[in-house]
This record gives structure tokens, sequence and C-alpha cells, in this order.
């Protein structure tokens, strides 16, 4: 087994028992294939370049002074001389693979530069594009590219006794911002830990439950749906999934996730329960928490979420209110990111009601560092308090009545039903007769930008809000945004329960 402090060095021949251990081990296991097959390839590859060394680095776990001190030192000393094959930094596959966020990956590469470094193998797997662009666009030529099969990712966590005691809680460099990189688990909460709004979590959680959500769903890659993963996160656990509302996606989603992860479900309709009536919210907390460990509730009010929230001892996530819908929101910034990588500094408009999953896209929006731009009627706009929330964070947050201007761009056009399953009909025809100037269209599409996705939390009223033409048309991920919700949804759950 590899130590933690694993010296810089060259990978020769003797070196394959010891990484074949490494490789099957339970921290690397979910995230690769069968060590065998890896071990191979690298066996390949020293076979057909003599004398080469593979300098090894993991770039998402250490600190940008670490990364600093190191290419400054140890990197000049293994230049090019040393053959065709000789890089000065290996980047390791977690940086890759667990969808590291563009930007700090851009800060560790400039980084690196700043310090004398030249070079970045990157993995040729098409899966890992974002990353190797934020590189490329922080000036380092992504060689692996050109070079194909020259060197497989092997994640090393290669860290000196010496950097961790000048570095001990992962400081950045000074002038640097950046994030703790993210693992497939998460520390067990010192606190409680609900999931209920984006704009009440951290920021860095957010952005960990993304990077192991697409951790998890790469890990999963080609295995039957009922499969269940490996590392079996839930197993033991007991999920209550309580529905006031009727849903699909959420239910699905849910039930199959806990499963995937080797727990069990228990789901509760709001007749069955009877919630709020005869026995209070508090007090249905109480005892839901003595049988369960998680409770996921979609309700109506969010008075009833919050009281269920203060009351149980186990941690409670928010599948939907009328206010906000986050676990949606959460699948559609895995999503876009998973096309067009990092959504930070992109453009994001909504046209259409100001409704409860336009709220939670405009919190993202200001935790993820988005644009947004909401399109519609003045009577169906989203909350002034919405709006002031993305603003504060730094992010330009407008409303703009022309539905062209504002597509106007976009990186991203998202919509929801003009109406809801519980609207009287009068409603539902003057809603429609508000939104008609709302669909989204392929003459609105094509004012977008050229790559622009579409998304629809579904269910769709096709030619209502969105157009078939643009629902079945290359710029929709509305079911690749489906599918996230269960991996995204397993994040969270991860989250909550520190696993």
């Amino acid at each position: 087994m590899l130590p933690e402090t694993y010296s810089f060095r060259s990978v020769t021949p003797a070196d394959l028992p010891m990484l074949a251990d490494w490789l099957a081990g339970p921290h690397l296991a979910p995230w690769w294939g069968p060590p065998e097959a890896e071990i191979a390839l690298i066996a390949a590859d020293l076979a057909q370049g003599s004398g080469a060394c593979m300098r090894i680095v993991e770039l998402a776990a250490t600190p940008i002074g670490y990364v600093q001190d190191w290419a400054a030192t140890e990197a000049p000393a293994y230049g090019a001389g040393e053959g065709a094959r000789c890089i000065d930094i290996f980047l390791a596959a977690s940086s890759l693979r667990h969808g590291h966020a563009g930007r700090i990956l851009q800060q560790r590469a400039q980084a690196l530069l700043a310090a004398g470094a030249t070079a970045v193998l990157a993995d040729p797997d098409p899966a890992n594009h974002r990353a190797i662009a934020a590189y490329a666009r922080a000036g380092f030529v992504p060689a692996g590219t050109a070079t194909g099969q020259a060197a497989r990712l092997m994640a090393f966590h290669a860290r000196h006794d010496s950097c961790l005691q000048k570095y001990p809680r992962g400081e950045l460099a000074a002038g640097q911002g950046g994030l703790e990189a993210p693992f497939p688990t998460f520390r067990k909460p010192t606190k409680m830990q609900h999931f209920l709004d984006i704009h009440t979590t951290d920021p860095t959680a957010l952005r960990r439950m993304i990077d192991s959500a697409r951790a998890m769903k790469d890990a999963r890659a080609g295995r039957p749906r009922g499969a269940p993963d490996d590392d079996q996160p839930l197993a033991g656990r007991m999920v209550a999934l309580i529905f006031e509302k009727p849903s699909t996606r959420t239910r699905v989603s849910f039930d199959v996730g806990v499963r995937q992860m080797g727990g069990q479900t228990m789901v509760l309709s709001g007749k069955e329960m009877q919630l709020g009536h005869g026995e209070t919210i508090a007090d249905t907390a109480r005892v839901l928490s003595r049988y369960v460990d998680l409770i996921m509730i979609r309700t109506f009010e969010e008075a009833t979420l919050m009281e269920m929230a203060e009351h149980a001892s186990v941690p409670v996530i928010n599948g939907l209110t009328n206010r906000t819908h986050p676990c949606q929101i959460m699948a559609d910034v895995m999503t876009y990111e998973e096309h067009r990588g990092p959504i930070a500094g992109r453009k994001v408009v909504w046209s259409g009601d100001g409704n409860n999953v336009c709220a939670s896209f405009i919190h993202a929006a200001g935790q993820f560092g988005f644009d947004f731009t909401f399109t519609g009627p003045e009577p169906l706009d989203p909350e002034p308090g919405w709006i002031a929330f993305a603003r504060g964070r730094g992010v330009d947050a407008r409303v703009e009545r022309d539905p062209f201007m504002a597509v106007t761009g976009a990186d991203l056009v998202v919509t929801d039903t003009w109406v809801s399953m519980h609207d009287p009909e009068s409603a539902k025809e003057r809603r429609h007769n508000q939104l008609r100037g709302y669909q989204v269209n392929e003459a609105l599409m094509a004012v977008a930008k050229p790559d622009a996705l579409f998304m629809h939390c579904l269910p769709a009223h096709r030619n209502d809000e969105v157009t078939s033409a643009v629902m079945d048309g290359p710029a929709s991920v509305v079911f690749d945004e489906a599918e996230n919700r269960l991996h995204a949804q397993k994040a969270i759950m991860r989250w909550c329960l520190g696993v």
C-alpha cells in the first residue's frame, strides 16, 4: 500500500504490485475500473518509454501554497531533458474525475505557471474536457490530448510532511481564493445538516455535492439501474419519503437513490399520515425521528417543512414546497456543467412564471456565481428578495420584460409549466393569456448563443410553455436533467448524513 507521504520519484516496473494494491483500495475503487486493467496500461506505458519520469502531485486535494512550493523547488529538476515522456506535473485523477470547479482548476494552474512549471499531462478521456479546458485557458498545453495513450492518470495523495506542517489546514497562498476539494465521502456533521434551501446552504457544501454527484454517476456507468453502489453508504439506514404533493421524478429518484446506496425507504402520503391534522407536525417529526435516519418531504407550505426540520432530530430534505425546489436546481447545475463546463459566469434566462423552481434558480445564481435574467409578465415576477439575494452575492440578476432582449446571448434558457396541477380552471386560462408571449420556441432560442442549452424540470405541456421542436431539439437536455435528479439527490443525502 502506498503511504500518504509517498515521495515524488520515477515509477518503475518494480512499483506495479504496490500500485495494484493501492488502486484496489477503498478510497479509489469506486472511481476506477478493475485495477488489473489499469496496471496493464501502466506497464505498457513503462515498456514503451524507458526512463520515463512521472512526477505526481494531487492538485485537487493540495493547498495552492504547497503546489507553488513544490513547483518552485522540485519541478525544475525534472525538465524535458530526461526524455520525451518526462513531464513536470502529472495531473491527478481526482481533479478531473470528481468534476472539480473550473475556476479552482484555473487557480491551481496559474499558481503552477507562476512558479515555473511548464506542462500538464491531461487525461484524453473526453469526459474530462471541462478540466482540460480550464487548464488550457490558464496557459497550459494539454499534452495528453495530443499524445493519446502515453500515460494513464493515477490518483496519488503525494504530500510531504513538511508541507502539511506548513499548510496544516489547507491555507491558500496570498491572493488565492478556493474551496476544499470534493471527495466521494463527507465529513460527519458536527451539527444537524438539513437541506432546506440553496440560499441557506454553504456554497462550498453545494459544490461538494455537485462534484460528488458527478463522481457517483461516473462510477455507475454501464451498470443496471438496480445494481448497488460499491460503497453502500446508506447500508442499515431508513429514509422516510413524505409526499403531500403527488410526484413522479421526486418519488422515483429518491427511492432508487436510497436503494442504490444500500438503504431502505418508507414512502408515505399526506393522506396516510394526516400530516398536521390531529397530530401536530412537530410531534410527527419527533415520532419519525425515532424510526428513520433521514426525512424527505414534498409539501405545499414552506411552514410545514420548517416546522418538520425544527423538531426532527434527523436531517430533513426539502423535496419541494410552494416557494422553492432546491433538489431540482442542484440537478440542473449538474446537468449544465456536464454539457458545457463550469456554470460560473454564464448567463441563465428564465422565461415564464417566477415560481418555486425559478426561486431556487435565483438562489443558485448567487451561490454558484452565474448571471440570471427573469423574463415574464409583471404580476408573475419572482419575489424581490430573491433577486436582492443574488445581487448581494455579486452576480447580475435582473428582470427584462422583452423575452427576445432577455434571451439574447444566453447560455441556458429555462422554463416551467404555466399552471400547477392544483390551479383552478379560471387561473389556467388567465395564465395562458399572460404568458403566451413568453413561450420558448425556435425563434426565441435563435437569439441565444449557438451552443445554448434548454431545460425544463418536467412535466412539460408541449406547445404551451415550450414547443415540441425545442423540447426534442439539439439544445434540449431535459431528460439528462431528469436523470440527474437521482445523482444530485444521492449526493444531498450523503451530505446530510455525513457519509
